[in-house]
This record gives C-alpha cells, sequence and structure tokens, in this order.
C-alpha cells in the first residue's frame, strides 16, 4: 500500500499520540498538531527524531488562523 500523509489534531494527547505512533510506524507521513498545554509534547519530540524525517510536530492553536501563516 501506498504511504498516506495524514493530518493528526491532539497529537501531544494519548490518542493522538498513538495515532501518529502507529501512522510512522507503518511508515506514512505524519504532520502532528498540538497546543501543548497539557504537555506530552517531549514525548512528540522523541518520536520525530525516531521518525526518520516522517512526523513533523507543530505546536499551535487551529482555533487562530493567523498562527497557520507563521
Amino acid at each position: 500500500a501506498r504511504p498516506l500523509r495524514a493530518l493528526v489534531t491532539g497529537a501531544a494527547g494519548v490518542i493522538g499520540f498513538e495515532l501518529a505512533r502507529a501512522l510512522v510506524a507503518r511508515g506514512d507521513e505524519v504532520v502532528a498538531v498540538d497546543l501543548g498545554l497539557k504537555g506530552g509534547l517531549d514525548d512528540l519530540a522523541r518520536l520525530a527524531r525516531d521518525a526518520g524525517g516522517r512526523l513533523d510536530v507543530h505546536q499551535l492553536d487551529l482555533c487562530r488562523p493567523q498562527e497557520l501563516l507563521r
């Protein structure tokens, strides 16, 4: 199967992190987004280091469209 490019919001949370981890493990590319208010960004950073460039992490608030332009 051809690798997917997926957007995972809430990626620092339990469900989002596990989804991102599973997608990366099967060879997909993941854009992970989280505001980071409740932690979990350190785990995402570690996963990104181990993902061989298949995980791109962004700390931003999707409710603020101007942040998407940074």
